[in-house]
């Protein structure tokens, strides 16, 4: 059972989620 606000939040954390894994991916390669 997914709740609206549930999808909403997730729809909205995805992406910061996604670009932090990029930005750590990026330095760790780096490094």
């Amino acid at each position: 059972m997914l709740d609206p606000l549930f999808l909403a939040l997730r729809k909205f954390s995805l992406p910061s989620i996604d670009t932090d894994a990029l930005h750590s991916g990026r330095t760790s390669e780096n490094s």
